[in-house]
């Protein structure tokens, strides 16, 4: 079981690092592209975010999802926010619940 669990958050892992390179690329292209990377407001002290949208959040699930069913692996897949609320969650359906007793 622990393997299983093991293999599942590597697989989860590799697709998060693979799309937040993804993001981080298109923010640097888009900075470059408006000609002020630098704006007023971050001289002022305001810090901004990235937030995943939920469009990504979903494309990232449904690639953890993909990524363990060609293991063989029937799991389910969560994508929380930066605050840990659930955006999107996918269940494998041959996944199989215990039953409680």
């Amino acid at each position: 079981m622990k393997n299983l669990t093991k293999i599942v958050l590597v697989a989860a892992l590799k697709t998060l690092v693979g799309v937040g390179i993804a993001v981080l690329l298109c923010g640097r292209a888009n900075a470059q592209g408006s000609g002020n990377a630098q704006g007023p407001a971050n001289g002022q002290g305001l810090v901004t975010q990235r937030n995943l949208s939920l469009a990504m959040a979903k494309t990232i699930a449904e690639a953890a999802l993909a990524a363990c069913q060609a293991k063989g692996y029937h799991t389910t897949v969560a994508v929380v926010d930066r605050a840990g609320h659930v955006m999107v969650i996918l269940r494998d359906e041959q996944r199989r619940l215990p039953l409680l007793c």
